[in-house]
């Protein structure tokens, strides 16, 4: 599976991609979401996993542009996130979003959602 993480801290985003290519998954990574939605047209991921905060739009934000993008629009996408706002997690949910996953991260859980969006 071709993954696509998002997060605008460097450290998250190779945290992320060390825990999925361990388990076989190609990684693509972004800081962005301008970065993510090129990555998005040019590799076509088979799965997201966005930051909530990205530091202008959010993970949000990328999931209701990508749920518009045709083609693409039905990519299983995971948020993740400091806040355990229900609010945010509602937010996220109404947006298209599959999963939300506060952080800090267990690398147990990131495999157990990413398991659960490819039997899906």
């Amino acid at each position: 599976m071709r993954i696509l993480v998002i997060d605008d801290d460097a450290t998250q985003v190779e945290f992320l991609a060390h825990i999925l290519r361990k388990e076989g998954h190609e990684v693509l990574t972004a800081t962005s979401v301008a970065l993510a939605l090129i990555a998005t047209h040019e590799e076509s991921p088979d799965a997201v996993v966005a930051d909530l905060y990205l530091g202008g739009p959010d993970g949000v934000d990328l999931c209701q542009r990508m749920r518009a993008m045709g083609a693409i629009g039905d990519v299983p996408f995971v948020i993740i996130s400091g806040s355990d706002s229900p609010a945010d997690q509602q937010r996220a949910r109404s947006a298209g979003a599959e999963a939300y996953l506060i952080k800090p991260l267990e690398p147990q859980a990131v495999r157990a959602v990413i398991q659960g969006l490819i039997r899906g």
